[in-house]
């Protein structure tokens, strides 16, 4: 049962010309888990909805209101990044300190012109 949704565009560049830019759209779907009487909220991404200039190797960060569990919340079976040009992204999951906030760094940069999903 999806429990939450939110879109982020984003466009971004590769510091060589202000004309090669890309669009980042971030879908994050959190699925609700057996025993779960509060499923978590996101209350910000990063990059944020509507930044410019962000590079194209960019690292992706969802922050979550509730700790996560750190083995299934850094298993990439539980989230995935897709290219609209390159196609799926492997990427590195890791929480920070407090749990709160999967960091995503995606082994490869992202295209220019592109769209890229990312479901959590």
């Amino acid at each position: 049962m999806m429990i939450a949704e939110k879109t982020v565009s984003v466009f971004a560049n590769d510091h060589k010309t202000l004309s090669n830019s890309f669009s980042l759209i971030c879908t994050w779907i959190l699925l609700v888990v057996s025993g779960c009487t509060q499923p978590p909220d996101v209350p910000f991404t990063s990059p944020a909805n509507g930044a410019v200039n962000v590079d194209v190797a960019t690292t992706i960060s969802v922050a979550f209101t509730t700790a996560m569990d750190p083995v299934s919340s850094t298993d990439p079976a539980n989230w995935s990044i897709q290219g609209s040009l390159s196609g799926p992204h492997p990427a590195a999951g890791a929480l920070n300190e407090d749990n709160r906030i999967l960091i995503l760094t995606p082994e490869v940069p992202f295209q220019q012109g592109e769209t890229v999903t990312v479901s959590v």
